[in-house]
């Protein structure tokens, strides 16, 4: 009911989407209003971005055309996630079928490409942040979700397993 004992929250994301109809998907999303109303630090990554965009009442939707985005894509800061983070990485992991629509009131820290599937790649409301990416991931998940979600790597627009660790190998450099 509180964050008072924490001093902030991680949502991180999993397969199913902020669109379903189960009953713990819901809580989740609803229980958003937590971090919102305390201002307290929140962070939603990929699943966890799209049920904070969505609490807020943006749309969450696949690619009309089916397209996925699994792999290393491109992300550039708008000028305020470069405010935040003069670091950011060049490509970020993704591993999704969703996007959302940047919520009202939000603020934008970071896009994908020019004409992108899912455009929005960060963003702010107070204390809370989406992002659609995953920084949290490994190369040890890299190769369970490559191995174990192989047939997702054939959905259009997913980039081919060996590139998945040639970026890696560049970002850990």
């Amino acid at each position: 009911e509180t964050l008072d004992d924490h001093a902030g929250a991680i949502m991180f994301g999993g397969p199913m989407s902020a669109n379903d109809s189960d009953a713990f998907v819901r809580r989740e999303i609803d229980w958003l209003a937590v971090p919102l109303q305390e201002q307290r630090p929140f962070v939603g990554i990929c699943l966890g971005a799209q049920m904070l965009a969505r609490h807020l009442g943006a749309r969450v939707a696949p690619d009309p055309q089916g397209r996925a985005k699994i792999g290393y894509y491109p992300i550039t800061p708008t000028a305020a996630g470069a405010m935040l983070c003069a670091d950011w990485p060049p490509q970020a992991y993704h591993w999704h079928r969703e996007g959302f629509d940047l919520p009202a009131g939000c603020e934008l820290l970071a896009q994908g490409a020019p004409n992108d599937i899912f455009p929005i790649q960060a963003f702010r409301s107070g204390s809370c942040y989406g992002l659609q990416f995953h920084p949290d991931v490994t190369t040890a998940m890299m190769h369970r979700w490559t191995t174990r979600g192989h047939e997702r790597l054939a959905l259009p627009g997913a980039r081919p397993r060996a590139d998945h660790f040639v970026w890696r190998a560049v970002y850990d450099a």
